[in-house]
């Protein structure tokens, strides 16, 4: 029976959390921790590639023996244009989840990103394309929050959703706290919305000219694909 001291991941093209390229590395960070060499890496790594990954070792016609050579074939056939379609589709319909914090949507969000700029290197995405999606797949009360003003940036939106998202678990932590000890409902809703104004006005107080953000327009050209059905 084999041991792994770090075992190789599975690949699955159907399965678009790990690029090829991605799952390369990996493979190559395994064998170093397993002091494998090429021929052993390339007599292991069939177990691990599964769906029509898997079909497509078993129906070559002669084994790889050289790692470059199989490396070359791998990229060719699981990078390609309809990898990079699938990859779109999924960040244009990116959303945060209801039981999702930001921190895992952030994540989420900047892997699908990475993926599509290891697979395309001409900016495929603007920058207010990028921020626009990023803020669009938020919850709706995040987005309410974040469109009162204006984010310079993805890193400003990034930051202005964490420290949203906080202020909302404080006050539902301080409605609690107060239903506890016997306070009205109505009381706390109070209290929150005064805590909530308090950082509402903070963030205000930050834009020189406060300006309510405005999605940049959408155009649909030859070699643009959409980033919503409206």
């Amino acid at each position: 029976m084999t041991t792994y001291i770090t075992k190789i991941p599975e690949f699955n093209r159907e399965d678009i959390e790990t690029s090829s390229q991605e799952w390369l590395d990996q493979v190559i960070k395994a064998g170093d921790a397993n002091g494998w060499n090429a021929v052993r890496i390339l007599r292991t790594i069939p177990y691990f590639l599964k769906g029509t990954a898997g079909e497509w070792f078993e129906n070559l016609a002669v084994p790889f023996n050289d790692w470059n050579a199989f490396k070359a074939a791998f990229l060719e056939q699981f990078t390609n244009n309809n990898t990079s379609i699938t990859l779109r589709n999924h960040f244009q319909n990116i959303k945060q989840e209801l039981s999702e914090s930001v921190m895992i949507y952030i994540g989420k969000f900047n892997k699908l990103l990475r993926q599509i700029r290891q697979l395309e290197t001409n900016n495929y995405y603007s920058d207010a394309q990028i921020l626009d999606q990023f803020i669009t797949g938020l919850k709706d009360k995040l987005i309410k929050k974040i469109c009162s003003h204006v984010p310079e940036d993805l890193n400003s939106a990034i930051q202005h959703a964490k420290r949203y998202e906080m202020a909302m678990e404080e006050a539902n932590c301080t409605k609690l706290a107060n239903l506890a000890i016997g306070e009205t409902s109505s009381a706390a809703e109070e209290k929150i919305d005064q805590f909530t104004k308090k950082i509402e006005n903070y963030f205000t107080n930050q834009q020189q000219q406060p300006q309510r953000y405005q999605p940049p327009q959408r155009q649909n050209q030859n070699n643009f694909v959409p980033l919503s059905n409206n």
